[in-house]
């Protein structure tokens, strides 16, 4: 019998997932609160592609799927519980996919519970713009076993990590902290070394001392990725925070990764030729100029000389 999954939301991950799933033969429907937007027009496309169907609203995408998966932004997932909730019926599955912390997935699993429906907490686990429908979600919840068996015959790679909600969002958050991180931690050194001349030797540096990587390979997708998806990231930063402090620990490194997520995203809101460009040296440049020019760097410079 074909599986019947809707999607809400048809972005990356949304459609790398819808896309696969439906090649594999499932029926799937989404809803994306974009479609009215000018975005609209090329996610049509993108599903048409795809062989998935674009509904208009959540409740015709939820209506007759075995489960439901959630991909939105982090800081809509709650939203998304929230509607999704008001159309799911008993023994539904609603499988919340998105970047949030655990006291928010537990959060999601009350509200979904509270309509008779079954929450499934899930995290991704790697680059889906890479690895699509096959990448590693982590499981967590009562029902994660029916959702693997629900989804794992069309190419979905789940594994289940605990009944206790928030264990997979625990995983994934103390990972981003690292992975996250690091992605700050180049853009931070590539913007301060371009502006020395000293970019060419920091990475003939790092490769000397870590050949395995490619490292100007990787600042240009650092780059390309904290860019295009900065906004994204800091939200799933301020939610790792929120881990890390429920865990007892503030969140020192959470915050500042989150303030450069949002600051990068800013930047390529103010200049959208940023978006997509893969070479970290004129993404630098770019952005080096315009704190020049807004007097963003001298601020900067004031208030380390001023303490």
């Amino acid at each position: 019998m074909t599986a019947r999954i809707g999607i809400i939301g048809y972005g990356e991950a949304g459609r790398a997932f819808g896309a696969g799933l439906a090649k594999a033969g499932a029926a799937v429907a989404t809803h994306d609160i974009l479609v009215p937007t000018r975005d609209g027009a090329a996610i049509r496309a993108n599903a048409a592609t795809d062989g998935v169907a674009v509904c208009a609203t959540a409740a015709k995408a939820i209506a007759g799927a075995g489960i439901v998966l959630s991909l939105v932004p982090a800081d809509a997932a709650r939203a998304v519980a929230i509607e999704a909730a008001g159309h799911l019926q008993a023994e539904q599955l609603f499988m919340d996919m998105n970047s949030v912390s655990p006291r928010e997935k537990e959060t999601g699993a009350a509200i979904v519970g509270a309509a008779g429906a079954r929450y499934v907490e899930a995290t991704i686990m790697e680059p889906v713009i890479e690895n699509g429908a096959a990448s590693e979600v982590l499981l967590a919840g009562p029902a994660a076993a029916k959702a693997k068996e629900i989804l794992s015959p069309y190419g979905m790679v789940l594994a289940i990590v605990g009944d206790r909600f928030g264990a997979a969002a625990a995983v994934k958050l103390c990972r981003s902290v690292i992975v996250k991180g690091f992605e700050a931690i180049v853009v931070e050194s590539m913007l301060a070394a371009r502006q020395y001349g000293a970019d060419g030797a920091v990475l003939a540096s790092l490769q000397k001392s870590d050949p395995e990587i490619d490292w100007a390979a990787r600042a240009d997708y650092v780059f390309e990725r904290v860019l295009r998806h900065g906004r994204r990231r800091a939200a799933e930063m301020r939610f790792a925070g929120e881990a890390v402090s429920d865990a007892g620990y503030p969140p020192r490194m959470s915050d500042a990764i989150a303030a450069l997520q949002d600051a990068m995203a800013d930047h390529a809101d103010a200049d959208r030729s940023l978006f997509g460009l893969a070479d970290y040296k004129v993404s630098a440049d770019r952005i080096g100029a315009s704190m020049q020019n807004s007097g963003e760097a001298a601020d900067s410079v004031q208030l380390r000389e001023t303490g």
